[in-house]
């Protein structure tokens, strides 16, 4: 079983990266998936060395050149790459113009906007829609949803920004999805 920590528009909030390490930790969680507008590249190196997390990430529109190359830097940059975490390969796809590789298994696309077909949330780019016709994957994530949502084989975590994270635990193309409400976990601990 793969457990994915999904975070979405972290907005340049520092101050929730103490957060994210104290349940990436408390969660058993493999990876964490940004999907999209962390802005700050000191996130991902603060989440990767004080954490000793594994983050993966895809661009949203507020992201630059910078995030790109902290992204690169350890590894994580998921732009129209795929990757292996344990045995579930992820695809990603942001905001930086990429053109699509086809692969032979995807088991989840992650993207930093919904599409217009494949959303639970408002409808975004129907060009996330022909990239997911294209590679077929079992269970779409996206970010840009305000809160956690979810319809039929796509899902969204919320925004960080608003409060909310999402973990999913996925196995053999079975997931179970959980939304994660952070002030809730601050008045818990």
């Amino acid at each position: 079983m793969v457990r994915l920590l999904l975070v979405s528009d972290l907005m340049g909030f520092k101050h929730y990266t103490g957060l994210i390490c104290y349940l990436y930790e408390k969660l058993h969680a493999d990876s964490t998936i940004l999907l999209g507008n962390t802005i700050s590249p000191s996130i991902v190196r603060q989440l990767v060395e004080n954490c000793n997390m594994r983050v993966y990430g895809v661009l949203g529109r507020y992201d630059n050149a910078s995030l790109a190359s902290i992204l690169i830097e350890v590894n994580g940059l998921l732009e129209c790459k795929s990757i292996m975490v344990k045995d579930v390969s992820i695809y990603g796809y942001g905001l930086s113009g990429c053109e699509p590789r086809r692969v032979e298994k995807i088991d989840i696309l992650v993207s930093s906007i919904p599409g217009r077909k494949y959303t639970c949330c408002t409808k975004c780019s129907d060009m996330v829609d022909r990239i997911i016709e294209y590679l077929k994957p079992r269970l779409i994530i996206t970010g840009g949803c305000s809160r956690s949502c979810q319809s039929g084989n796509t899902l969204s975590p919320g925004r960080a920004s608003n409060g909310f994270i999402g973990l999913l635990n996925y196995e053999n193309g079975e997931y179970v999805f959980n939304e994660i409400d952070l002030l809730r976990v601050v008045e818990t601990t």
